[in-house]
């Protein structure tokens, strides 16, 4: 595989992540095809939170598997990239196994398979985000948001980005009502 190619492949796996993690309720915060020393040893999306509902650990898994299935779509999966795919797929199973139990590899399938219908629905994003990683190896947040929704708008990510504005307007209204509390604090 050329160097090329696999650059190629890493920025739909990382695009993947990134566009089913916001469209599942995560709210990933950068896009990156550089590793990031000194914890991490390849390129990744980071998307903090907790994950203990169901609902939360199945998002995660589905997240985890869809990387994956973003390369196979792209029809740029070899043996070099199922190697860098091996710990996104032992997540998957991880969530799968603390949800199920014994009947993990049939919840594991479900989880495969549900990425495989999501990154299938949302590639028209995963796919211009990944031809933006390609000139820009780091992409922050708002950036890779501004590709998604000229991609394909934010009726398919269940208002994901309206909820993000929102929320930053409910901060920025507690932070001036703070502001205006400390001040009258002061005077007296």
């Amino acid at each position: 595989m050329t160097a090329r190619r696999q650059q190629l492949a890493n920025a739909h796996h990382e695009a993947g992540h990134f566009v089913v993690a916001l469209a599942s309720g995560f709210r990933p915060m950068l896009l990156s095809l550089r590793p990031l020393p000194p914890y991490r040893s390849g390129p990744f999306v980071s998307a903090p939170g907790p994950r203990h509902t169901y609902r939360q650990v199945r998002a995660h898994a589905v997240t985890a598997a869809a990387g994956l299935m973003a390369e196979l779509r792209a029809g740029l999966a070899s043996s070099d990239t199922m190697a860098g795919a091996r710990n996104d797929l032992k997540q998957a199973r991880k969530a799968a196994r603390q949800l199920c139990g014994r009947r993990w590899r049939l919840a594991l399938d479900r989880y495969v398979g549900a990425a495989r219908m999501e990154v299938d629905r949302l590639w028209p994003a995963i796919s211009a985000l990944a031809d933006e990683s390609m000139r820009f190896p780091r992409i922050e947040a708002r950036h890779a948001y501004l590709v998604i929704r000229r991609a394909l708008g934010e009726r398919h990510l269940g208002g994901a980005l309206e909820r993000m504005r929102r929320g930053k307007a409910r901060r920025r209204r507690l932070r001036r009502e703070l502001a205006r509390y400390a001040a009258g604090r002061r005077r007296r």
